[in-house]
């Protein structure tokens, strides 16, 4: 087991398990030796809606309305290009189109239009929910010394040798080794002994 962990806490649990997801998960899970990793912690970034039940209801809006505006308007939609094959023969020139993707900051989430009245009033995400970037999960918190921190768990591959693997410390998949130490520090808090154990 690994703990990524900042000195001086400081980033917050969200941002070193974020981290560990992104970063070092699937680069432990490709080291020899490692059956699976798995990261506990605060979990991924996600964008948190706190409805407000006291506006649905004079405005006559149900949460379902409010699942459908997310799912229509924030949809990756392929761009393509211009120019590209099959192309008349006199074509010089190829443009790739790049199309917005899907939404990404808490203020373009509260931009959703949940309802649009005839009158020309305008029902946004933001006038019946507080958006937040937050964590995925609120139910598990990871601390190393009572700092925040990801944990990562390693499992053994079938017939490997735990000591030989090391627990599938990612340094060595990390491009910049650098890298790694100015975004989190990773401590060993459960290595195999020499009984294999």
């Amino acid at each position: 087991m690994w703990a990524c962990t900042r000195p001086h806490g400081t980033r917050d649990a969200a941002f070193l398990s974020n981290y560990a997801y992104i970063n070092l998960n699937d680069p432990i899970g490709r080291s020899y030796g490692v059956g699976r990793s798995e990261v506990f912690g605060a979990g991924q970034y996600a964008m948190r809606l706190w409805i407000k039940p006291d506006q649905l209801a004079k405005l006559g809006i149900t949460v379902t309305d409010i699942t459908n505006a997310i799912q229509a308007q924030s949809k990756v939609n392929p761009a393509g290009q211009i120019g590209g094959e099959p192309a008349s023969g006199n074509q010089q020139y190829t443009y790739a189109l790049l199309a917005q993707g899907r939404l990404t900051s808490p203020e373009e989430f509260g931009s959703i239009v949940v309802r649009e009245a005839p009158n020309g009033g305008i029902v946004r995400v933001k006038d019946v929910a507080r958006v937040e970037l937050g964590q995925q999960d609120y139910s598990t918190i990871s601390r190393l010394n009572g700092k925040p921190s990801a944990i990562i768990a390693i499992y053994q591959l079938p017939g490997s040798n735990a000591l030989q693997n090391r627990g599938g410390r990612p340094q060595a998949h990390e491009p910049d080794e650098g890298a790694l130490s100015r975004r989190c520090r990773l401590c060993d808090i459960a290595r195999p002994n020499s009984a294999g154990h």
